[in-house]
């Protein structure tokens, strides 16, 4: 059965009559039967606070609430500021300045986000694994139309196509926007049609369809931060902000009966249903796992025959990143035990926090030394539960990939009570995906001058491609 989730980016905190299309929103929805997800900015959240909009708050507290930044980003310009960042700075960064949005979202709906919708397109990992750590446990990306073929991987700068785990968090994409049909030129058969064919396209595949839209466009003419722009990338202080010019009533009323007649009709169709983000990450969140020994071992075969790619294990996958923490950890305990053991533990690692030199040159090491070599590893993974920027063997600092090769080298010559050296050798830096998926770093919104570069930005996103596997549902 098809699952469909409305969703609603809720930010527009200056003009006090996006108030009232919020709970108009929510409350022709409810009485449909509908429960969708708001995604709430913090500004927007306070707004609502002071203004003493208890009935709004009160309609929208029924459905799903999620989150959309605190500042919409703007105070300060994350994604700017994050570009000229190193990985554990930026994250701290990320921490500090969304805290707040996330508590207050919690506070004033009394439901804590789980998800992140991501504002405009700014994009950086340390955004995602920042709010992972303050318990965001998903990142939900716009994505206006689907891509010819809907290739069955995630799409560059995680626009998601199917789901996918990029660190640590649950990527999937929205994908049928309804203001378009705000417009006389697409009238509500063409949006029935639209959304038949996009239900086609996505038969038998795990995508859910998001429709999602803006409360504030239901009565303003304008974006509210479109308005308040005097040019791209520069804003006035938040106090001097002022409302987005409205529509005239009569517009207002037919933009709230498009949404009407499409929930009607959604509620209708009765191989549809009708979820929340929420719902959606409850079926895709993972137990903790355990591998047997032919699993690792399987594993070490995998990294040596095929390209730097997640792997799958049974009804699931494991990252380019949980392979590198598998191996180490078995040849640890072999190191201790005398050993390999029976089982071990997937511990979801984040990819390494630099980058490092690539290799000149093989050398030969006895597998002993490179187990040793693993302690290095373990102590990473202990203090930071990632992968380390490089590894030192016999006085080299050998990069992960690398160094994961000489690991399944090992592991494989211990497994079969071999003995000799193992080759510590040259090898591509980056999983696959990277230059499938990744290859293009795309990262601009209005917020950011017209002149931005992304920085860091491209070299993070690159380095945690070590942790992206498809995600697969657990249930229902």
């Amino acid at each position: 059965m098809q699952q469909i989730i409305f969703s609603f980016d809720t930010e527009d905190f200056v003009t006090p009559e996006s108030d009232d299309a919020l709970k108009a929103i929510a409350r022709i929805l409810r009485r449909r039967g509908i429960r969708a997800s708001f995604a709430l900015v913090g500004d927007k959240a306070r707004a609502l606070w002071t203004r003493h909009r208890k009935d709004v708050i009160d309609e929208v507290r029924w459905h799903d609430i999620q989150y959309h930044a605190n500042t919409h980003m703007m105070w300060p310009v994350t994604t700017l500021e994050l570009s000229r960042m190193k990985w554990d700075e930026g994250v701290d960064f990320v921490m500090q300045t969304e805290r707040h949005g996330i508590e207050d979202v919690a506070e004033v709906f009394d439901q804590r986000p789980r998800a992140y919708i991501r504002c405009g397109g700014n994009w950086d990992p340390r955004e995602l694994y920042g709010m992972h750590l303050l318990g965001i446990e998903a990142h939900v990306p716009s994505r206006a139309t689907l891509p010819a073929g809907i290739p069955d991987a995630v799409g560059a700068g995680l626009s998601c196509v199917l789901p996918a785990w990029y660190v640590n968090v649950l990527n999937y994409g929205y994908n049928f926007p309804i203001e378009r049909y705000f417009r006389p030129e697409f009238p509500l058969a063409r949006l029935r049609a639209d959304f038949t064919a996009l239900r086609q396209a996505l038969t038998g595949k795990p995508i859910p369809i998001v429709v999602y839209a803006h409360p504030c466009t239901f009565v303003t003419s304008k974006f509210y931060d479109l308005h308040n722009q005097r040019r791209r990338g520069v804003f006035p202080t938040k106090e001097k902000w002022r409302p987005a010019p409205l529509l005239p009533p009569y517009e207002a009323r037919r933009r709230l009966a498009v949404l009407d007649e499409l929930a009607r009709w959604v509620t209708s169709q009765r191989d549809l249903k009708i979820i929340t983000h929420s719902e959606f990450i409850d079926a895709h969140r993972e137990k903790s796992r355990w591998l047997p020994l032919h699993a690792v071992v399987a594993l070490a075969r995998t990294v040596l025959t095929d390209d730097l790619h997640w792997c799958q294990v049974g009804r699931g996958y494991l990252s380019p990143a949980e392979v590198f923490g598998a191996l180490s950890l078995a040849l640890v305990a072999w190191r201790r035990e005398g050993t390999l053991p029976k089982r071990l533990p997937v511990r979801r690692l984040i990819g390494p926090p630099e980058s490092a030199r690539a290799l000149s040159r093989a050398f030969p090491v006895p597998a002993v030394v490179v187990a040793d070599a693993c302690a290095q590893v373990e102590r990473e993974i202990d203090l930071q539960h990632r992968m380390p920027a490089a590894v030192t063997v016999r006085g080299q600092r050998v990069p992960p990939a690398s160094f994961l090769t000489a690991m399944a080298k090992a592991v494989l010559q211990v497994s079969a009570r071999g003995g000799g050296n193992v080759t510590v050798g040259p090898r591509a830096p980056f999983p696959r995906c990277q230059a499938e998926l990744f290859a293009e770093v795309k990262v601009g919104s209005s917020e950011l001058p017209q002149d931005f570069k992304p920085g860091t930005i491209t070299t993070y996103t690159h380095l945690q491609t070590w942790t992206m596997r498809p995600a697969t549902p657990q249930r229902g």
